[in-house]
């Protein structure tokens, strides 16, 4: 009952059908000119404590299917100094000895490593090329990628910024949390509607084209 009052759903049993069930309508609205890449939604599991990241958390669903998802959750909960490097204060500025650290809990108000992740791959953009990639969180003091030049110099700085030397570094600067989950997800799809649910939706909701 608790759950219910605050919003969250409690799920009673495992499988397909004791798991949440979304019949969702996304309009392609041919007279409005698109300048998406593709037609669907994206999906994001994760942690209710924790803000999703888009191209990290997301799970594309295209147009036209079914899609079942399952995912599997594991939750990790660590010691903390001396025992490991994890964080166990996310809102105190001192807890890690680290800019980034400190600059995602000053940006976000909470520390996240996720987030920390993505300023380190921002300073390296904007140390060589002046700018930040509009697609992901930023410093406040610094100018975004916004002409052609700049944005080939952030997509080419952003694929080095993935290189290993690099991930390691900003690792280094951006500890994990002592409490935290991770989910691995698996989908998959039949085509929908059938002909004949297809009338069925058509009689019984006007608005469907």
């Amino acid at each position: 009952k608790d759950a219910i009052k605050n919003g969250t759903k409690k799920l009673t049993y495992r499988g397909i059908q004791g798991g949440l069930k979304l019949e969702l309508f996304i309009d392609r609205y041919p007279n409005v000119q698109n300048y998406s890449r593709a037609d669907g939604l994206v999906l994001f599991i994760h942690d209710p404590y924790s803000t999703a990241v888009t191209f990290m958390d997301g799970t594309n669903v295209r147009t036209g299917t079914e899609t079942n998802i399952l995912f599997e959750k594991t939750s990790f909960l660590k010691l903390s100094s001396p025992f490991s490097n994890c964080v166990n204060d996310l809102e105190s500025k001192e807890a890690y000895r680290s800019y980034l650290f400190k600059s995602t809990i000053e940006i976000m108000n909470k520390y996240q490593q996720k987030y920390c992740l993505i300023l380190c791959l921002q300073k390296y953009i904007n140390d060589k090329c002046d700018c930040y990639d509009t697609s992901m969180i930023h410093f406040n003091n610094t100018k975004p990628c916004l002409t052609k030049y700049d944005q080939e110099c952030a997509y080419i700085k952003w694929l080095e910024g993935l290189e290993e030397n690099q991930i390691n570094y900003c690792f280094s600067q951006c500890p994990v949390e002592c409490k935290y989950s991770a989910y691995k997800i698996k989908t998959s799809e039949t085509a929908y509607p059938t002909p004949y649910y297809s009338n069925l939706l058509r009689k019984f909701h006007k608005d469907i084209i």
